[in-house]
C-alpha cells in the first residue's frame, strides 16, 4: 500500500555510512571545470531509494515498493509483511533506528484490477472535493490528480505505465504531515503499525468517496429526457465547483449515483473495494520483523478540522 516516502535530517553515522559496500556516492562536480562541489549532498541509489548526505545529516527519498522489487517497478501488490520486512531492511542498511527516521511525506494507495481499461473511468472523473482533476495523457501514461494544499488525490492507469493490462491506481501523496500526525503516524517505523496501516486505509476510502464522477458505459437512451437532462448539467467540472448550495450539490450527487446505478454497464470502484484490497493486503504471518496488533478494523476517519479554515474545499 506505501509507495513514495521523504525522511529529511535522518541523523546517522555518515562517515560509516559512506564506506558501506552496498552503497556507492557520488559527489558532484562542475563538468566544465572538474571542480567538485563540496558544499552539495554525495548521493547514492540503492533499488529506487535516494540517499543523500550533507554534513552529518542524511535525505531519503523513493519508493519503498520499488525497493521490494529491487528498484524495477511498482504495479505489483506491497502487501504489509514486504512493507516491515522492507522498513527493517532500510534501517539495517543506514545503521539507524527505523523509529527515529522522521517522515515529511508519505504517498500511499491501492492497485486495483478491472475489467475495463482504467482510462474510461479516468475520462469521466469530474472533482474531488470541489478540486477539479488536471489530466495528463501520453502513449505511455495516463493519469488524474487533483491538488490541495497539503496533498493531493491521485488516480491512475498503472497498467498503461508499465504494460500490465487493467490496473487502476488510486493514492494520495501528502506533502506536509500535520493531519497524519493526528493518527500517530511521526516516524518510518509508524508504517509498521497495523494500526496505522487500517487508519491510512480508511483516510484513502473516506477520501476517494469525495471523488465526483460520471459513467460513459451509460446508455442515454434509456434515460427519460428529465434525466437526461440533469446528466448533461452535472457533467461538468464547473456545475461542481460553482456557487451552487451545498444541499442542493448534495441531492445532485445522490441522485446522479442513482441514474449510474441503474444505467451503468461498467461498475466502476468504490469505496469498499479499497477497504476490501487493503484488508486483503493486509495478510498478516506475524512474522519477527511484524508488529502484531490484535482487532484492528476499519472505522470512519476525519483528518480535517472541526473548527477554524480547513485545508481543502468542499462543496
Amino acid at each position: 500500500m506505501y509507495d513514495y516516502i521523504k525522511a529529511l535530517s535522518v541523523f546517522v553515522n555518515t562517515e560509516k555510512l559512506l564506506q558501506c559496500h552496498e552503497l556507492s556516492f557520488t559527489t558532484p562536480f562542475d563538468e566544465s571545470t572538474g571542480e567538485i562541489h563540496r558544499r552539495k549532498s554525495k548521493v547514492a541509489q540503492y533499488k529506487g531509494m535516494c540517499l543523500a548526505i550533507k554534513g552529518s545529516e542524511l535525505k531519503i527519498t523513493g519508493s519503498l515498493h520499488k525497493m521490494n522489487n529491487d528498484g524495477y517497478h511498482n504495479y505489483d501488490d506491497f502487501k504489509y509483511d514486504d512493507v516491515c520486512k522492507i522498513i527493517k531492511d532500510l534501517g539495517f542498511l543506514i545503521g539507524a533506528n527505523v523509529t527515529e527516521i522522521p517522515l515529511n511525506n508519505l504517498e500511499f494507495g491501492v492497485n486495483l484490477a478491472t475489467d475495463y481499461n482504467p482510462s474510461l473511468f479516468l475520462r469521466d472523473l469530474l472533482t474531488h472535493r470541489s478540486i477539479p482533476f488536471n489530466t495528463t495523457k501520453t502513449s505511455s501514461k495516463h493519469f488524474c490528480q487533483a491538488e490541495h494544499h497539503t496533498y493531493r488525490m491521485k488516480i491512475y492507469n498503472k497498467g498503461l505505465q508499465f504494460g500490465q493490462g487493467n490496473i487502476l491506481r488510486i493514492e494520495l501523496k501528502y506533502n506536509k504531515m500535520r493531519n497524519l500526525n493526528k493518527i500517530g503516524l511521526h516516524s518510518l517505523s509508524d508504517l509498521m503499525n497495523l494500526d496505522i496501516w487500517f487508519k491510512l486505509g480508511s483516510i484513502l476510502a473516506n477520501e476517494f468517496n469525495q471523488v465526483i464522477y460520471v459513467n460513459s458505459s451509460i446508455d442515454m437512451q434509456k434515460l427519460s429526457v428529465k434525466e437526461r437532462l440533469f446528466y448533461k448539467k452535472v457533467d461538468n467540472p464547473k456545475y461542481w465547483t460553482g456557487d451552487e448550495p451545498r444541499h442542493k450539490k448534495l441531492r445532485s450527487r445522490k441522485k446522479l449515483s442513482q441514474i449510474i446505478d441503474d444505467y451503468s454497464a461498467s461498475k466502476y470502484p468504490t469505496p469498499d473495494d479499497i477497504k476490501n484490497k487493503v484488508e486483503e493486503l493486509k495478510s498478516v504471518t506475524f512474522a519477527p520483523h511484524c508488529q502484531e496488533v490484535q482487532n484492528v478494523t476499519f472505522a470512519p476517519i476525519d483528518i480535517f478540522p472541526k473548527t477554524g479554515k480547513c485545508n481543502v474545499r468542499t462543496f
